[in-house]
């Protein structure tokens, strides 16, 4: 299998397992009113979105969405640098890079961004000493930034 189908592959595969993370905790008693997959309420942001019922507490203060994005890169062994979330060709677009992408979406009033968070899950690192290191929390490859 080729390298571009392989990364498909496997990808919606990572994808579906990060849904399923959020979906099983629904059955339990949990906050989680409901999950949408593919949802396009915000692009570039639009793998997984998660309503809760009520509020929940992030850091000073409270949401009530998380905007999730899943990217899976066939070599594991590779790093996320501020460099590479500011250039398109990094997700393989054109014009908009990742970070443009996560201002396009503060933009849109479809969304409180206020009270909302936005994750990416990916099998990447963060580059040691990277600038973007200091404002991410990155347990088992999940990176989270909020408005």
């Amino acid at each position: 299998m080729g390298n571009s189908v392989a990364a498909r592959e496997l990808g919606d595969i990572y994808q579906a397992m990060v849904f399923w993370k959020y979906a099983i905790q629904m059955f339990r008693d949990s906050d989680i009113g409901k999950i949408g997959y593919e949802y396009g309420k915000v692009k570039s942001f639009d793998d997984i979105v998660i309503c809760y019922k009520k509020e929940q507490r992030f850091r000073d203060t409270y949401i009530d969405t998380d905007y999730i994005q899943v990217k899976f890169h066939v070599k594991q062994s590779d790093e996320f640098t501020m460099d590479n979330l500011l250039d398109p060709a990094f997700i393989n677009a054109k014009t908009n890079s990742f970070l443009q992408n996560v201002v396009n979406a503060y933009k849109n009033d479809k969304i409180d961004f206020s009270r909302s968070r936005f994750t990416m899950y990916s099998v990447w690192r963060i580059r040691s000493g990277d600038i973007g290191k200091k404002d991410v929390r990155s347990p088992h490859g999940c990176c989270t930034t909020s408005g």
